[in-house]
């Protein structure tokens, strides 16, 4: 039987994996388990991950090592203004302009160390002459660019690095003169917080050697495993190389065992390899599938149209085309998307998921798409959608 703290220690796991970051304002009871917990959990997550856990009285922040230069879309998200709004999942990612603006902004800050506080005026002049220093441009005429600088400035508002005196960043996103101009402190210690690490999405795998921090152990077959059961929605054996395919293989229940009694998480194997299936609302998941968001809808009905015909072998982009012209002609009310963009999103989708492998212009389903062959049909959402879908 799981007591309490176990599984609110294992909830806080889950909420550091998934974002790196774990704010006491946003969860009280959490952080305190945390803090009380904080050098088991530090022992455990270094010595089982190889990530380092440093813990204040206020905030949480998990230091990871990326597996590959490309974390299957963990990039910062845009969260909505309203609280009323669609799940975290569904909030905007950033964009290049985006992160032009973040590390522009982040330099600059700890370029003036001494400067307590700042104008959002004056931020916004500092990053339009960095970005300029890069050969682009910002125009803060132009509402797309002003917006963008304040969802980045947004962004930085909810890790804690400024915290607002007076005024409202939205003054400046709409261009009102006459509205208070936002000022705001500049928290040091969270700036500092902000490793290289959590911010990188689409560098090279070059930059992400050079800025991450260092292995504790390079070597270790046990480690890098278990960073991908804990990270990847799935562990497939024919990916992993020849000495990590027979150690995986050998020893897979007993690392996964470990790993689950560290998150919470729940095991299925397979023939074909592990995944680890978040057993909550998404606390664990970049991207919950499948929901009744139609997108979501839509790309598992394409993917179910396409296994019908291909199973697990090569088919190609006009494919996915077909089936989401025969899916867009049988139910032409509900699904309002064109052909063209409803089979694109339904591709990125699958593959953000590791439910779609490319390779050039050929693409295959992966065996993990099999377990959501029965949610096909089903006319209510599952409390637990993952768990139901085997």
């Amino acid at each position: 039987m799981i007591d309490d703290t176990t599984e609110a220690r294992q909830r806080a796991v889950r909420l550091l994996l998934r974002d790196g970051w774990l704010e006491r304002r946003d969860e009280p009871e959490l952080m305190e388990v945390v803090w009380r917990e904080r050098e088991t959990l530090a022992t455990q997550l270094f010595e089982l991950l190889g990530y380092r856990l440093d813990t204040e009285r206020g905030m949480a922040r998990l230091r990871k090592q990326p597996l590959s230069a490309d974390p299957r879309g963990r990039a910062p998200r845009i969260r909505p203004e309203s609280k009323s709004g669609p799940t975290r999942d569904w909030w905007p990612a950033f964009s290049y302009a985006h992160y032009l603006n973040l590390f522009c902004l982040l330099a600059e800050l700890e370029r003036d160390a001494n400067r307590p506080q700042a104008l959002i005026s004056t931020l916004a002049d500092d990053v339009r002459r960095a970005v300029a220093d890069h050969g682009e441009t910002v125009d803060y005429t132009v509402a797309a660019h002003r917006r963008v600088f304040c969802d980045v400035i947004r962004w930085l508002e909810d890790h804690g690095v400024l915290q607002v005196v007076d005024g409202d960043r939205e003054a400046f996103a709409s261009g009102d003169e006459r509205a208070v101009e936002a000022l705001y402190n500049i928290d040091r210690v969270r700036l500092d917080r902000l490793a290289p690490t959590f911010l990188i999405a689409d560098a090279s795998r070059e930059d992400v050697r050079r800025r991450a921090l260092p292995d504790p152990a390079e070597d270790d077959r046990r480690l890098r495993l278990a960073r991908r059961l804990a990270e990847d929605p799935a562990v497939y054996l024919a990916d992993l190389p020849g000495d990590e395919h027979a150690h995986f293989r050998q020893t897979r229940r007993e690392l996964a065992e470990r790993v689950c009694a560290l998150t919470g998480l729940v095991a299925e194997h397979r023939a074909e390899g592990t995944i680890l299936v978040d057993p909550t609302l998404g606390e664990a998941t970049d991207l919950r599938f499948p929901t009744f968001q139609r997108d979501r809808q839509a790309a598992l009905l394409i993917g179910a149209g396409i296994a019908a015909e291909h199973g697990q072998g090569a088919f190609t982009l006009d494919d996915v085309r077909r089936v989401a012209r025969d899916l867009l002609t049988a139910h032409p009310k509900y699904f309002v998307k064109q052909e063209e963009t409803l089979a694109r999103e339904a591709i990125e989708q699958l593959a953000a998921l590791d439910l779609l492998r490319a390779d050039g212009a050929s693409l295959k389903l992966r065996p993990a798409f099999g377990r959501f062959r029965e949610a096909v049909g089903t006319t209510e959402e599952p409390i637990d959608v993952q768990e139901s879908l085997l």
